[in-house]
């Protein structure tokens, strides 16, 4: 989708949808922070005009809270839960376990939405080898593998990926 034409709006409709289909935890993930305080605000701060919800949620006569949270260890099953990280925090954070941080195993023992905002970052490996910069070589060790790590982690889990620069040249894409 390009630049401008409502990625984001997408986004929070296909939280909603997936709301109805029992998915409560979403990664949100991204290479840039500016985008993560962006697309924070636009799900999160509801006095914001471009605050994408309706002030008061709810599904089956219940509200739905959305809120922040670090990892899934404790989240509320009633609740829009999303985690929000750039992929370089995401891949640290795992490959380097913390306490109170994101692991592996969140991934395995419940169901996970991963949403990728500029997925064209992670999709290097995907790339031929002969095609890619000194820079994105470096990627394919990690970003790429770590989000291919988490998404194959569980079944249920799913993978959305949205970016307004697809390689259309590149079959692979």
């Amino acid at each position: 989708m390009a630049t401008g034409s409502g990625k984001t709006l997408m986004m929070a409709g296909l939280i909603l949808y997936l709301y109805q289909q029992g998915y409560c935890n979403f990664l949100f993930f991204v290479n840039s922070t500016t985008i993560i305080d962006k697309t924070r605000g636009n799900f999160l701060n509801d006095v914001s005009i471009k605050y994408l919800f309706n002030k008061s949620l709810s599904y089956e006569d219940k509200k739905i809270n959305l809120q922040e949270v670090e990892n899934f260890q404790t989240t509320n099953a009633d609740s829009i839960n999303i985690c929000f990280s750039t992929i370089q925090g995401l891949h640290t954070r795992l490959n380097n376990p913390q306490e109170n941080s994101l692991t592996y195993e969140d991934f395995t023992e419940q169901k996970i939405v991963l949403i990728s905002d500029e997925a064209h970052h992670i999709n290097v490996e995907t790339k031929s080898r002969s095609q890619l910069s000194k820079e994105e070589d470096k990627e394919v060790i990690s970003w790429e593998n770590t989000v291919n790590r988490i998404f194959n982690a569980n079944p249920k889990n799913v993978l959305l990926e949205f970016t307004a620069t697809v390689d259309f040249n590149n079959p692979n894409i």
